[in-house]
């Protein structure tokens, strides 16, 4: 995104529109320190991605609460 005047274009107008009806926004696939920087000067609410976190395991109490209602897929 850094040296993409396009995907910067798309991020500040999807985190502007969300944020004129109130709603909040979260980044995805955030993978370094200078797009988190980035997403920050736009005003971006929230970010995951593996600069934030490496993936983690659900919690068996998450799966066990979501899964009767169809939000958690078994495999």
């Amino acid at each position: 995104m850094a040296n993409d005047p396009t995907d910067r274009a798309i991020v500040t107008s999807i985190n502007d529109i969300a944020h004129s009806f109130g709603k909040q926004t979260i980044a995805e696939f955030v993978e370094d320190a200078n797009t988190l920087a980035l997403l920050q000067s736009f005003g971006v609410d929230f970010a995951q991605g593996f600069h934030i976190s490496e993936p983690e395991a659900e919690p068996p109490a998450v799966a066990a609460l979501l899964y009767p209602l169809g939000l958690v897929r078994r495999h």
